[in-house]
């Protein structure tokens, strides 16, 4: 992963249940600087990488692997499930709190916080996967 200032940071979207690697990629997240996408993007903050990868060990738990993770432009970390042609996005922001956005091309979209204790990340999860698979 490149993680120069205003360099562009390297795509890893994988379906598969490479779990090291997903947890490798969100560590490389923590080295980043101000600005790593070209603009003023800020840089993830201890808050949001902690509770990604507490929702990425409960993605791991229930071998449910996003299909893709990146540092937001908002400052923070996205983790994206897309299934068929809707896809669940949860942006884990510095500030530390989560919000989910599901979405579908033709039925809209709606958007709902994610809770942060472990139980209603699992909850959470369930009901993503519900979305995901329905």
């Amino acid at each position: 992963m490149n993680t120069e200032k205003g360099a562009p940071v390297e795509e890893l979207t994988e379906a598969a249940g490479d779990w090291p690697k997903w947890f490798a990629r969100l560590d490389g997240f923590a080295e980043l600087e101000e600005g790593w996408n070209g603009y003023s993007a800020p840089a993830p903050e201890p808050a949001s990488l902690s509770a990604a990868r507490a929702f990425l060990a409960v993605m791991r738990q229930a071998d449910y692997p996003p299909t893709r993770l990146a540092p937001s432009a908002m400052g923070g970390v996205g983790i994206t499930r897309r299934q068929g042609g809707r896809k669940v996005y949860v942006e884990f922001y510095n500030d530390g709190t989560a919000h989910a956005l599901f979405s579908s091309g033709q039925a809209g979209m709606h958007t709902r916080p994610v809770p942060g204790d472990p139980d209603g990340a699992r909850a959470f999860l369930a009901e993503m996967r519900a979305y995901l698979d329905g």
